[in-house]
């Protein structure tokens, strides 16, 4: 399925958009934490990032720094989402 990120759903791009920064943070932890011989050390540093605060925190933040696009800040105001 191919389609335009501009004709889906917010909420479908917040859903892949999230898979995105699991990824991304993930990748950052291996980094950062290079000699971690434990999966569920890896595990608790990612999941300080990946949770719905520290996401939003980080969404306020575009927001505050006129990062985002004011089409997308419209949007999460208008999404069931809560952006705290």
């Amino acid at each position: 399925m191919q389609t335009e990120p501009e004709n889906m759903n917010v909420l479908s791009l917040a859903y892949l958009g999230d898979s995105v920064w699991e990824l991304f943070i993930r990748e950052r932890v291996m980094e950062v934490l290079q000699n971690a011989n434990r999966a569920d050390k890896l595990h608790k540093e990612g999941i300080k990032y990946v949770n719905a605060f520290a996401q939003a925190k980080a969404v306020k933040f575009l927001m505050d720094e006129n990062i985002l696009s004011e089409n997308r800040k419209n949007e999460s105001i208008h999404s069931d989402i809560i952006v705290i």
